[in-house]
């Protein structure tokens, strides 16, 4: 955790951008629903960082923000629609499909599943496989217990599992 007066706290927001910039994207399951609600995060988080002196912040700090803001967006009664292929389901993974055995579920495929998992689901996902988040991490942004990370990540990983092989790709 690092203790950040202005300057420093919006080098640290500028620094994990791209790491938030695609979580966002795959909250919404859309690029413009993803960036518009990094946009008005950002806006959070740098109205907190000019107004408090000294601020504690990290990724997990910046990673609830964003999941916060996700969950407020919700109840405004702003409804994601679903996007099956946005360009944040591409990104740098789109190589790995031109190397993988023909067998093999491509990029686009596990993103597709990915969406389709239920919320809490989709957010350990992408914290603990995408963004590599360590679980006591993952555990303090979503306000549970490292023990519920472990467990939905299992049943994550499980319902990734049928779902590919329900589409005949593993």
């Amino acid at each position: 955790m690092l203790m950040v007066r202005t300057g420093s706290g919006r080098k640290i927001l500028l620094d994990l951008l791209p790491s938030l910039r695609r979580f966002a994207r795959r909250l919404a399951r859309s690029d413009d629903r993803g960036d518009d609600l990094l946009q008005e995060a950002c806006e959070r988080m740098l109205r907190h960082v000019d107004t408090n002196l000294s601020v504690s912040i990290g990724p997990a700090w910046c990673y609830t923000v964003v999941r916060n803001t996700w969950i407020d967006v919700l109840r405004r009664g702003q409804r994601v629609q679903r996007n099956a292929e946005t360009g944040a389901a591409l990104f740098d993974r789109a190589d790995a499909a031109a190397t993988a055995p023909h067998d093999a579920p491509s990029a686009i495929d596990i993103w597709r599943a990915i969406d389709g998992l239920t919320d809490d689901h989709r957010e350990v996902i992408l914290l603990c496989a995408i963004e590599d988040l360590d679980h006591d991490e993952v555990a303090k942004i979503l306000g549970v217990a490292a023990g519920t990370v472990r467990s939905r990540l299992a049943r994550a990983r499980l319902a990734l599992a049928r779902t590919l092989q329900m589409e005949g790709r593993t």
